[in-house]
Parts: C-alpha cells; structure tokens; sequence
C-alpha cells in the first residue's frame, strides 16, 4: 500500500473541519515526495478558497538537467571558499511527458558536498511573488525550500518523540480499542510537555530539549512527600543539581496560570437589634458586622468590614463578641 493512498479522503476531512471555524485561514500541505500525486495537487487546486502544497519531488534526469548552472555555481564558490558545502537554489517551470496535467512551479536545491553533487527538488502552487501586504521574498526559492520545506523535517521529529520517549506504538494487547488508546495517552502526554517546554523552559537550556530529555532531567527527581491537614510538601534534596531550573520552570509555570481567588459565600444580614427570634425583619447592612452561625463549640465567628463598629446586642444581648483578638462585653 503506497504512502499517499486515501490522501485526497484524509485531506478533505481535515480541510473541511479547519474551514468550518476558520474559513479564510491560509492552509499549506506539506509532504515528502511520497506524496507528490497528481490528484492530491488537483485537489488542492480546485478548492475555493485555494488549499497550496509544498511537496518533494523526486530528481530526475530532466530535473538535474535543468539545475546545472546553479550546480556549476555552487562548484565554484565551494572551490572558492573552501567551504564544506555550498548550495544554490533556482525555480522551475516543470512538467512531465504524461502523469501530469499542466506545469507547475518547482524550487531546485543545487547543493555540492565533500561527497558530490546533493540537488533536491519540490514542487508547489504557492506564488513566487507572495502575498499581497506580506514580504515578498518569503516565498522566494531559497526560503521557501530552508524554512517551509525543511521545516517539515523538525516536525517529522517532533512526531517520532511520542514513540521514542512513550512508546506509543507498542501494542500490548490484542484488542484494537486498547492499543489506540496507548496512542492518544502519549499524545496527551506530549502535548503537556510541549506547553510546559514553551511556558516555562523558554530561555533555558532545556528549551529545545525532547520530551524524554525534559521528563529526565525534570519531572524524574526524587522527592520526599509530606502530607498534613492542610498542605501537601514536597521536600526535594539539596544535592539536586536541576534545582534551579526547577524552581525557574514552576515560577514561570505559576505565572502562567494562577490561582482562581476563591469567592466568599454571601452571608445574611443581622437582624434588628432587640428582635426576638424568629423576627423577619433585618437590619440595613450598614456599619454593622456580618456572622456566622455559632460552630461546635459555642464560639461565633464574626468577618469584619473595614472600618465598621461591632454590635452585640444585633445578635443577642447575651453574646461575647470577638473584637480583633479581644473578648469584650457589649455596651
């Protein structure tokens, strides 16, 4: 089964999901030269609004062909220089005999090496000239193969850290239900990672580290957990040697997302002084403490406003009032 197949289904999906929340989004397809159809460029060229591509293309003869002068070129700087490698890069108009329906726009890499010639090729409807209010030579030839096209490979790394690092693809049981589910776990793992990497380890050393470098080096440490009635402690070792690093990414981290400020739960007025019980009539809460019922043990607890006067008798005659730390009778 070839690479590409049920591409054009798969894209479609996708496309179609995208544009349903973002309908003018600017969508790229990118692949290797696996996946260099002709009915996936077809397919790309006749949505509305347009879907581009930026696909490898296999060398050829006509190819090579066409890139000689950016190969002699590149001979003659390397020569020149004594540089390890040197690269040019030209575009194309390039059509085959048969398989394709019409010419297309083609970026040639003319690279030479210690080892020899290295040319590489892609093919895409993305235009030479750009975007209208963008910069022009974004999608010139040489950025467009170093920062569109070989950008593809940093993320095709960037999906192999799943599997390296959590295994994803290993299969432990024989059900289908059970293995994708390994899958989707380490997804959701990475993507964790990959947040806490762009939040809280932006600037550091760990910056561009894989998942497994960061769950290593940070998360795999051994600490001493202590639990009370009120906090949890995690006491880590004063030989940690990522200490500070640590304490960088939880700061950064904490910043990123603080805690909600809990909301008080509203509280009755108090009732008129002198009101027997079972009054419905209450108070303006005006100057006047607000209180809670007595607890377990006889004690009232009282929240005081700024600048108010405590009221015993609005509660009951008989009642001790805790002003501040004082117990003080009422007048």
């Amino acid at each position: 089964m070839e690479a590409a197949e049920g591409g054009v289904a798969g894209l479609a999906k996708m496309v179609r999901a995208i544009r349903k929340r973002c309908q003018w989004t600017r969508i790229i397809v990118r692949g290797d030269s696996a996946f260099a159809r002709e009915e996936i460029r077809v397919w790309c060229e006749a949505q509305k609004p347009g879907v581009y591509y930026c696909l490898g293309l296999g060398p050829n003869s006509r190819l090579v062909a066409m890139l000689q002068d950016a190969l002699a070129t590149a001979r003659g700087r390397r020569c020149l220089t004594g540089a390890p490698s040197a690269r040019e890069f030209k575009d194309l108009a390039y059509r085959t005999r048969q398989s394709w329906s019409r010419s297309r726009r083609g970026v040639g890499k003319a690279e030479v090496m210690g080892g020899g010639d290295n040319p590489r090729f892609i093919v895409t409807n993305l235009p030479r000239e750009g975007f209208r209010g963008e910069d022009r030579e974004r999608l010139g030839a040489a950025r467009l193969y170093e920062e569109l096209d070989c950008a593809r490979g940093d993320r095709e790394n960037q999906l192999k850290q799943p599997v390296l690092d959590w295994r994803a693809d290993r299969m432990s049981t024989h059900y289908w239900a059970s293995n994708p589910l390994r899958l989707w776990l380490a997804t959701l793992a990475y993507l964790l990672l990959d947040r806490m990497r762009t939040l809280g380890l932006r600037g550091t050393e760990l910056a561009r580290a894989t998942a497994g470098t960061i769950r290593t080096r940070v998360l795999k440490v051994a600490a001493q957990v202590r639990v009370s009635g009120r906090r949890i402690y995690v006491q880590m070792s004063s030989a940690f040697v990522g200490q500070d690093l640590f304490r960088h990414c939880a700061r950064r981290l904490a910043a990123a997302f603080p805690q909600p400020h809990r909301r008080q739960k509203s509280q009755k007025p108090w009732p008129q002084a002198g009101a027997g019980e079972g009054s419905s009539k209450e108070a303006p809460n005006q100057g006047v403490a607000t209180a809670q019922a007595p607890n377990h043990r006889g004690a009232t607890a009282i929240s005081q406003n700024e600048g108010s006067e405590l009221r015993a008798d609005a509660i009951n005659p008989s009642l001790r009032v805790a002003r501040h730390w004082s117990m003080k009778r009422p007048g």
